[in-house]
């Protein structure tokens, strides 16, 4: 049962931890928006695939911002209490650090179940998903990508160029095409003021309806090329043929837990790929633990010093978090290294980490080694505004010099 004092702790901690989740994975979603908006653009996909990636790429993204934003909602909530001094308010009355911790713990009960959830199993669904999509633009599954001004293989045989599109009628403008005949015999060139595509009984089969137009026609069999002028004619494009996507397990990312599993067991592979895979799970399981770790540091590193409202602190916090994901990756994606030590080992160090400077803050008699980065701070920011006051105190005195210098 919660008491006021706990249900006061998670009010405070879930808005930020929310808006915090939200804002992390939106701002990882913007570092694709620019290729997104190519393929819509300038290769002409529908804007369905764009939401359908967008959707695809969340779930590596919540991996990620999980752990961030329970971090970052436990730092805010605590810095607040320790900001307005009810933190200390709460301390005379019996309430420990310890005692607080009860509501970030129960927190981090649902943000491991919700990870283990994303990267165990809609995480690696979401990336095959994903390099499905992909393939099916570079293959032109979802219509003929054309570049305006820039010659395009729609097929085999055929090159196309079109100067503008007017997507109101579906009508190409400016183009101009160049046929190949069978087993490379001959060629014939098209110029037209105009065309557009229509769909054939036969699904591999496109026709080019050109109108206004001339085409010059040579023969291998034949030196000298045949001109004619036409009002309207249709050239039938033969697609290549579409091929199905491999099957889900072609990467390490695409596998669930179960399948890494019996993957890192599996002799028949090469040792690389069972490293490959043994660093993927013991990564993911990694990130699965690392919520009942995160209360600890954030709460060490969210309360200041006595008279300070330094966030140094904060920036340390996260500057650990994001060096424990650089390492994970590392370890993961490395077959020379057993991935066991390195990933577990680094888990450990952070752990210990964490754990060591909230007892410093908890314990009466233990030394925050924190405050030590405190001091460093608040003395560099000292000798910046001694500079800078300095510097103003020289501006000045040039400035009086040069005044007595005016005649």
């Amino acid at each position: 049962m919660l008491k006021q004092i706990d249900r006061y702790v998670a009010r405070l901690t879930i808005v930020p931890m929310m808006v915090t989740l939200t804002g992390a994975v939106l701002l990882l979603l913007l570092q694709n928006m620019y290729r997104l908006f190519h393929i819509i653009l300038v290769e002409g996909q529908p804007v369905g695939v764009v939401w359908k990636m967008l959707g695809s790429l969340v779930p590596e993204y919540l991996a990620l911002g999980i752990p961030l934003s329970l971090l970052l909602g436990i730092m805010l909530a605590f810095r607040k209490l320790a900001v307005s001094s009810e933190l200390d308010a709460l301390q005379t009355i019996g309430c420990s650090y310890l005692r607080l911790m009860r509501v970030p713990l129960m927190m981090a009960i649902p943000m491991a179940a919700l990870t283990f959830i994303t990267v165990g199993y809609v995480q690696p669904i979401a990336e095959y998903a994903l390099q499905n999509l992909l393939f099916e633009v570079r293959t032109g599954q979802f219509g003929l990508s054309i570049k305006l001004g820039e010659i395009v293989h729609v097929s085999d045989d055929t090159v196309l160029k079109v100067r503008t599109i007017d997507p109101d009628e579906e009508q190409l403008q400016g183009i101009f095409a160049r046929v190949t005949g069978e087993r490379g015999r001959g060629q014939t060139i098209f110029t037209a003021a105009s065309g557009k595509f229509l769909r054939t009984s036969d699904a591999n089969v496109l026709l080019l309806r050109l109108h206004g137009g001339q085409a010059v026609q040579r023969d291998s069999a034949n030196d000298s090329p045949r001109v004619m002028t036409f009002t309207q004619y249709d050239v039938p494009i033969h697609l290549p043929e579409l091929t199905d996507f491999r099957s889900r397990g072609g990467r390490q990312n695409e596998l669930t837990l179960p399948e890494l599993s019996r993957a890192a067991k599996d002799a028949t592979a090469t040792t690389d790929t069972r490293r490959r895979a043994e660093g993927e799970l013991n990564r993911r399981l990694v990130l699965v633990v690392l919520p009942f770790v995160l209360p600890f540091l954030a709460v060490a590193s969210a309360v200041p010093p006595k008279r300070s409202t330094n966030a140094i602190g904060m920036v340390l916090g996260l500057a650990a978090l994001i060096a424990l994901f650089k390492v994970l990756d590392f370890g993961a994606a490395s077959t020379d290294l057993p991935a066991i030590p390195v990933l577990w080992g680094a888990f450990a160090g952070f752990a210990t980490l964490s754990v060591g400077f909230f007892y410093a803050l908890h314990s009466a008699t233990g030394r925050r080694y924190l405050d030590l980065a405190y001091q460093w701070s608040e003395k560099l920011m000292d000798r910046g505004t001694s500079m800078a006051a300095q510097g103003r105190w020289i501006e000045r005195f040039h400035l009086r010099e040069a005044r007595h210098d005016v005649p």
